[in-house]
């Protein structure tokens, strides 16, 4: 095989499959080289963060990326960082590397990781000339914990000010010790943190607490406008979510003059990107619906104005949106528990329901099958919500259908088939699938495998996909009904 014929073999791999190109520079130095200087490329792993960024923000318990498939994401990043132009390189890659350095283990940031959580850390002197007293390894290890395992795609408005703060006083009191805590440069942390630090403490001047007056309003508005409309190199896309993030946990009369007016102002939704926009007007559709009031009225009209189409408008905000599952959040048994709050804001008021059910039922099926397409190919990239798999299963699969109708048990079944055919190639099938299985488990299972035992297009999978490592809650009762019934006949 002639050498440009290896290249463009490797050079379609990477196209394809990022890791399992990355993967090859493990087997030989010769390799290393070759994929490092001849395959990848610093724009493709950007672009790799860039459309799997909330598959790693998602990833809280490791189970859409092995630690081996983060370890080969730190050494790609790192050979890029030596070989590329260091400035040019970090503002390339800084909208998407809060989630890869989320995602990876404190102890690998570490100096020193094998220190005991009880030893006494480093004296430090801080900005303000104290010094740091009887703090140990754990106690610190719990503030930066904190502080890197926040990916700032999504991050609470409580988060922005109290880890603004906490990171301004450690990270600088380490920055004038002798011996640093953290390796500095991996993953270009110490400039990561700084910059974070900077436009943290920015959005805390405008937005420090919740306003009830609107006494301040006018002023703080202008200062928001004026954030929001300058351009800041790098880490203007992360920077932008922090707002936006602020922006929606205002009280709701502030939310309400400052999203009408700000959507006035000549420039400001170019500063915005349709997904973010999807975010912002998924929100403001929970609040207030498109019905009875004067904020309905300019909610529908700022979707029709920045959408092409309802089909378009109908993908963004199922991805942009927090809030829109209003069950209960049920753990799997392989998981911990975890609180809704970890991922929604909890701001909701469920007016987008009469909304969503409309719109879909007055759209042909082709239509609908095609924006649930749409929403699982984007999600690894704009899946904001950890509950959008359960959105859908709603909407598509239960909400709409009589199951004692033919026609109605039909398209649940392609609606369902469609689901699980796009979420088995999609680093987020796990998050989906848990998704799916706390709607099921509300739903009742029982009466769940009776529905699901009509599906003829969606049986196809269920073997399969638990073979795969499919939540076995999901999978295996149906598989389980299926082999009873063959039993019987």
């Amino acid at each position: 095989m002639t050498f440009p014929l290896i290249r463009e073999i490797l050079c379609a791999l990477a196209e394809v499959d990022f890791l399992a190109a990355l993967s090859l520079t493990e087997t030989s130095g010769t390799l290393y080289h070759f994929i490092f200087g001849q395959v990848v490329t610093a724009p493709l792993l950007c672009d790799f963060l860039q459309q799997n960024q909330y598959a790693l923000h998602h990833d809280i318990y490791g189970s859409q990326f092995s630690n081996r498939e983060i370890a080969l994401l730190h050494r790609a990043v790192e050979f890029f960082r030596h070989r590329e132009n260091e400035n040019d390189f970090y503002d390339k890659i800084i909208p998407f590397l809060g989630p890869l350095i989320a995602r990876t283990p404190l102890r690998a940031f570490e100096t020193s990781p094998r220190i005991p959580d009880t030893a006494p850390a480093p004296e430090m002197r801080y900005a303000d000339g104290s010094f740091s007293r009887g703090i140990r390894m754990q106690d610190i290890r719990n503030v930066y914990a904190r502080i890197l395992e926040t990916s700032w795609l999504h991050v609470q408005g409580r988060d922005i000010s109290e880890q603004g703060s906490a990171h301004a006083k450690i990270y600088q009191g380490y920055a004038s010790a002798s011996k640093s805590f953290l390796r500095e440069e991996f993953l270009f942390l110490k400039q990561y943190l700084e910059n974070v630090t900077t436009f943290l403490q920015a959005i805390g001047k405008v937005f420090p607490g919740r306003f009830h007056s609107s006494d301040t309003l006018d002023e703080k508005l202008a200062e928001f406008q004026q954030l929001v409309l300058e351009r800041h190199t790098g880490l203007n896309l992360v920077f932008l979510n922090c707002c936006h993030t602020v922006l929606i946990q205002q009280p709701s009369f502030v939310f309400s003059v400052v999203f009408q007016t700000m959507f006035e102002h000549p420039g400001y939704p170019q500063s915005w990107s349709t997904s973010q926009l999807g975010v912002l007007f998924a929100h403001g559709l929970s609040r207030w619906g498109l019905e009875g009031s004067a904020e309905s009225s300019f909610m529908g009209d700022l979707i029709n104005r920045h959408f092409r189409d309802l089909k378009e408008a109908l993908v963004w905000l199922f991805l942009g949106a927090h809030d829109w599952y209003h069950g209960k959040t049920i753990a799997p048994p392989s998981e911990p528990v975890t609180s809704r709050n970890a991922c929604c804001l909890n701001y909701s008021t469920s007016r987008e329901k009469l909304y969503l059910e409309r719109t879909l039922v007055s759209l042909p099926r082709e239509d609908r099958q095609w924006i649930l397409e749409q929403i699982l190919r984007r999600a690894p990239e704009f899946g904001v919500c950890r509950y959008l798999g359960a959105n859908l299963f709603n909407y598509f699969v239960l909400d709409p259908f009589d199951f004692n109708r033919p026609e109605d048990v039909d398209e649940a079944d392609m609606m369902f088939s469609t689901i699980l055919r796009e979420s088995r190639a999609s680093r987020l099938r796990k998050v989906i699938e848990f998704a799916i299985v706390w709607v099921i488990t509300e739903y009742g299972r029982k009466k769940w495998r009776h529905v699901a035992y009509k599906f003829t297009r969606s049986r196809e999978f269920y073997e399969s996909m638990l073979l795969e490592g499919g939540h076995e809650n999901l999978y295996v009762d149906l598989k389980k009904m299926q082999a009873r019934n063959k039993v019987a006949a």
